[in-house]
């Protein structure tokens, strides 16, 4: 015999003791809405913390301000987030030098409980063009200034670029 939802209830419902027939149907209703619910709940959670997340990296985002002369290459920052990782960030062109811009931020991020942690070359399609990155943490929160060296900035456009992100780095 095969059985289906539909089926189940008639079955239930043509019994003749309405009151306990009544009771089978809602634990089965409980029962089959708890199998499918409960996961959705824990996914939900989960999802609720990484927005939250990104919501505080975001705040964070709008209090740092870029050096004076600095144009945004779009209106709004740029953001993505999972339910493990996210970022949020802003490329921009200057006539600034990196040394100028990385003392601004420097100073700019560490108003705010930053903590610079390293600085490395970037190498670009295998060739080191002068492009650099330096890292700062806040927390589990980091964040990332990206200068682009003379390749990257004839290819994409932009000097350098600000990314705050959680999930991507671990600092001890």
């Amino acid at each position: 015999m095969r059985w289906t939802l539909q089926g189940l209830l008639l079955n239930l419902s043509a019994r003749r003791n309405g009151r306990e027939n009544g009771l089978r149907v809602l634990l089965f209703l409980l029962c089959t809405a708890s199998v499918v619910l409960l996961p959705g709940c824990a996914i939900t959670n989960q999802d609720l913390q990484a927005r939250q997340k990104q919501d505080e990296i975001e705040r964070e985002f709008r209090l740092i301000q870029p050096p004076p002369s600095t144009v945004a290459e779009s209106a709004s920052p740029q953001f993505i987030h999972k339910d493990d990782r996210g970022v949020v960030g802003l490329s921009y062109k200057t006539s600034l030098s990196y040394s100028e811009i990385r003392r601004h931020y420097d100073l700019e991020l560490a108003k705010y409980g930053w903590k610079f942690q390293k600085e490395i070359n970037v190498i670009y399609r295998g060739e080191d063009s002068g492009g650099k990155e330096a890292f700062y943490s806040k927390g589990e929160y980091t964040a990332t200034l990206q200068f682009a060296g003379k390749r990257e900035f004839s290819e994409m456009g932009w000097n350098y670029g600000l990314d705050l992100s959680w999930g991507l780095h671990h600092w001890s």
